[in-house]
C-alpha cells in the first residue's frame, strides 16, 4: 500500500494518465474509484465511461467524498442519521443565540440580526470542518492574552456548545459526515481492495485527510493528482497544491507506508496552440516574457462598458457557430464577478438567440411564494403597516387580482386607513353623501378588505399568544391552504412547461418544496418551543435566507455561464474571459468575516488550524485564474470594459496589461 502523487502543471495529463491506468485495471477485473469535487462529478463519469466503456460501471465509478461518506454509512448500519439541511442549521443557531443572549460579551447585541446568524453558521461548518470543538475553544480562550480575542472566543465557545446540544439523537450536521463515514470505512468494507484515485483537489480539509488516512487501511492504492509546478513552492501561484503535495508526504510517514511522486513536464492539451501554451508557462512568473509572433488563439478586447462588453462576445459566439463550425457547448464564459455580468447576460445572449446555461443560485428568500408568507408575517407583526399589506398583495399569491389589490390601494391612500379599519367590523366607505355608483365601488372595497383580512386574521389566531413553534408551522401551513397556494403553483409550473419556460417550472417546484421542507425543519429543530410572533417571523426568515436555488442544465447544446471559481470545471475548446479587470481576475479582497485575519493568525500560533486568513485566500485566487484561462483548448478571448455599469471608470486589466 501507497500514496501516489502524479504532479504537473494544466494541460500535462495527469488525468489521462489515470483513465489509462484504469482502464487497464478494468479489464483485470479490479475495481477502481475517482474521488472529485461535486462540480466535476459529472464530467468524470463521462470520462471514466470513455475511457473504460459503459459496462465498467459496476466496476470503476466516479464519487464525492460525501457520497462516498453515504455510502459507508449504508453498508455500516443500513442507514444514515437524516442531515439537518442548512436551513434547519441556520435555524439551530438562531436557537443558540437566544439562549446564550444573556452570557455574551462581545456578541449580545448583535444576536437579533440575521446575517449574523448566517456568519456564525459558516464559522460553526468551518470549525467542524476543521476538527475544533467547543472544549478546544474553551482551552483557547483560557490561553489568549488578548482581551478582545478572549471575549469573542468565549462567546464563540458558548454559541457552539448549545449548538451542539440542541441536536437530536436521530439527526446530524452533515459537516460531521466525513469524520464518522473515516471511522465506520474499515468496518463497511465499501473500498476494500480497492484502487482510489484523487482528482480536482488543489488542498484537502483535515476531514479528507482523515478520510484518505483510513482509506490508507483497507484501499489497494492511492494515486492523487495535483496541479502544481516541479519546484513545489508553496508560496507562488501553485501553494496550495505544494503544500498538500508536503502534507501527505508527512501522512506516509507518520503510517509507515510508501510514499511516490511522479512530475509530468510537459503540457500536452495546447500543444497544437503555441499562444496559449505560451500564457500557460508564463502566467505564473514574476516577469513574464513576450510572445514572439502573431498570438493566434488569443484575443483581447476592449469595451466602453459592460453592455458592450458582453455585445462583443456574443457576436463573436454567433460567428464561432455560424462560420466555424463550433457547437454552443463548446464554448464558456467566464465573469470575473459574476454579480455585475450574469443579469445583462441573460438579456443579451437572449436577443442574440445563443441558448445559454447560467451557474447561478437565486436566494428562496426573494422569490414571490416565500415574499407572501413573510410579508404575512410582517403585516401581523407590525399592525397591518401599509407597506407590510401592499408588498404582501402585489407579491402575487393573495386571494385578490392585481386590479383588485390596486383599488384597495387607492382606498388606503385616499383614506389614510389605519389597523383598527383593517380589523373592523364596520364596512369601509370613503364619503357619507356617495352617489350609488360610489356605493357600489365602496362595497366592492370592502369585499376585497374583508377577503385580504381573513385569512391573516386566522393565521394570526393559530401563531399569536406565544404558540409553540409546531402550532405556529401548522397555522402557516393552513394558510397557504386557505390561499391554494400548492394549487396555483401546479397551474404556473404546467403553464410554464406548457410554454417550454423548464426552468421558470423548475424554480416554482423547488421554491414551494422547499417552503414545506423549511416548516418541517422549523417543527424538528424546534417544534416544542413556544415562541412569539415576531421571534417567529425571524426564525422563518432565517431558514429560507440559507436555501439557495441551482438550475438544471434544460439544454445539452448550450454556452455555459460561469464564475470563475467554476470555469476550471468546464470543458471547452473557447473561453470568453468577461471582467478581467475586476473580482477574481483583480484579486478583489475577500472579506474577512466574524474572525479577522490578524485574529486567525493568533489562533494559529496558540495551535488551532483554521481556514486560511482572507490574505492567503486572496492568493489562492490566483491559481483559481490560472486554472480558468488554460482551460479551453483552441481559444481564448480575454476583455474588460473601462466603465462600470454607474458609468464610473474601472482600472486596467493586469491580465491583459
Amino acid at each position: 500500500m501507497q500514496i501516489t502523487v502524479l504532479y504537473g502543471r494544466a494541460g500535462s495529463g495527469k488525468t489521462h494518465a489515470c483513465m489509462e491506468t484504469i482502464k487497464s485495471l478494468v479489464k483485470t477485473g479490479a475495481r477502481a474509484v475517482m474521488l472529485v469535487p461535486e462540480q466535476f462529478s459529472y464530467r468524470t463519469e463521462k470520462l471514466l465511461v470513455g475511457a473504460a466503456g459503459a459496462a465498467s460501471s459496476e466496476t470503476a465509478e466516479a464519487l464525492t467524498f460525501s457520497r462516498l461518506a453515504g455510502r459507508i454509512f449504508l453498508q455500516k448500519s443500513g442507514a444514515a442519521k437524516l442531515p439537518i439541511s442548512a436551513a434547519g442549521k441556520n435555524m439551530l443557531v438562531y436557537r443558540a443565540l437566544v439562549t446564550v443572549r444573556s452570557g455574551l460579551t462581545t456578541y449580545a447585541l448583535a444576536t437579533e440580526k440575521l446575517g449574523f446568524v448566517d456568519q456564525i453558521s459558516t464559522l460553526i461548518s468551518e470549525f467542524k470542518r476543521y476538527g475544533v470543538t467547543p472544549p478546544q475553544l474553551e482551552e483557547l480562550c483560557a490561553q489568549a492574552d488578548d482581551p478582545a480575542l478572549k471575549g469573542k472566543i468565549g462567546d464563540l465557545a458558548q454559541i457552539y456548545r448549545v449548538y451542539e446540544e440542541l441536536f437530536l439523537e436521530d439527526y446530524c450536521d452533515y459537516e460531521d459526515n466525513l469524520y464518522t463515514a473515516a471511522a465506520q470505512l474499515a468496518e463497511s468494507g465499501c473500498l476494500d481492495g480497492t484502487h482510489v484515485f484523487i482528482d480536482e483537489f488543489s488542498d484537502f480539509l483535515p476531514q479528507h485527510y482523515k478520510m484518505i488516512e483510513a482509506m490508507c487501511g483497507c484501499a489497494a492504492g492511492i494515486t492523487v493528482c495535483l496541479c502544481t509546478d516541479e519546484a513545489l513552492d508553496t508560496q507562488g501561484v501553485f501553494a496550495p497544491a505544494a503544500r498538500t503535495f508536503y502534507k501527505l508526504k508527512k501522512l506516509c510517514s507518520e503510517l509507515g507506508i510508501g510514499f511516490s511522486a511522479t512530475y509530468f513536464p510537459h503540457n500536452l492539451l495546447h500543444r497544437e496552440h503555441p499562444a496559449l501554451l505560451h500564457l500557460e508557462k508564463q502566467y505564473t512568473r514574476y516577469a513574464p516574457a513576450l510572445y514572439a509572433g502573431e498570438a493566434e488563439g488569443v484575443s483581447i478586447f476592449e469595451a466602453l462598458n459592460v453592455y458592450s462588453e458582453i455585445e462583443q462576445a456574443a457576436r463573436r459566439i454567433v460567428a464561432l457557430c455560424r462560420d466555424e463550425g463550433y457547437r454552443w457547448r463548446d464554448i464558456a464564459l467566464c465573469c470575473g464577478d459574476a454579480d455585475t455580468y450574469f443579469e445583462p447576460v441573460k438579456m443579451i445572449f437572449s436577443r442574440y438567440g445563443i441558448p445559454c446555461f447560467l451557474s447561478e443560485k437565486t436566494a428562496a428568500a426573494e422569490h414571490p411564494l416565500v415574499l407572501t408568507i413573510l410579508s404575512a408575517l410582517d403585516i401581523l407583526a407590525g399592525g397591518f403597516r401599509y407597506e407590510d399589506v401592499f408588498a404582501y398583495l402585489k407579491a402575487g399569491f393573495a386571494n385578490v387580482s392585481a386590479q383588485e389589490a390596486d383599488l384597495l390601494e387607492n382606498y388606503v391612500l385616499a383614506t389614510g386607513a389605519t389597523r383598527r379599519a383593517w380589523l373592523d367590523d364596520k364596512p369601509w366607505s370613503y364619503k357619507s353623501d356617495f352617489t350609488p355608483q360610489q356605493a357600489e365601488a365602496n362595497l366592492q372595497i370592502d369585499e376585497i378588505r374583508r377577503r385580504v383580512a381573513a385569512p391573516l386574521l386566522k393565521l394570526r389566531e393559530g401563531i399569536g399568544s406565544r404558540r409553540t413553534v409546531r402550532e405556529a408551522c401548522a397555522a402557516v401551513y393552513a394558510f397557504v391552504c386557505d390561499l391554494e397556494m400548492g394549487a396555483r403553483v401546479e397551474r404556473l409550473v404546467e403553464g410554464f412547461k406548457q410554454r417550454g419556460e423548464f426552468v421558470l417550472a423548475n424554480r416554482y417546484s423547488r421554491i414551494w418544496n422547499s417552503i414545506l421542507n423549511i416548516l418541517d425543519q422549523m417543527v424538528l429543530t424546534a417544534g416544542d418551543k413556544r415562541i412569539g410572533m415576531e421571534q417567529f417571523r425571524n426564525l422563518m426568515e432565517t431558514g429560507l435566507l440559507k436555501e439557495q436555488m441551482g438550475i438544471i442544465p434544460q439544454a445539452a447544446d448550450a454556452v455555459s455561464v460561469l464564475d470563475v471559481s467554476l470555469a476550471r470545471a468546464s470543458e471547452c475548446r473557447c473561453l470568453f474571459a468577461l471582467g478581467t479587470n475586476c473580482g477574481a481576475f483583480a484579486g478583489s479582497a475577500v472579506q474577512e468575516g466574524i474572525l479577522t485575519d490578524r485574529e486567525r493568525e493568533a489562533i494559529a500560533a496558540l495551535g488551532l488550524e483554521l481556514a486560511p486568513t482572507a490574505r492567503e485566500a486572496s492568493f489562492d485566487a490566483r491559481f483559481l485564474v490560472y486554472k480558468a484561462v488554460t482551460k479551453p483548448s483552441e481559444r481564448l478571448f480575454l476583455s474588460y470594459a473601462v466603465a462600470g455599469m454607474d458609468g464610473a471608470a474601472l482600472p486596467e486589466s493586469d491580465l491583459c496589461r
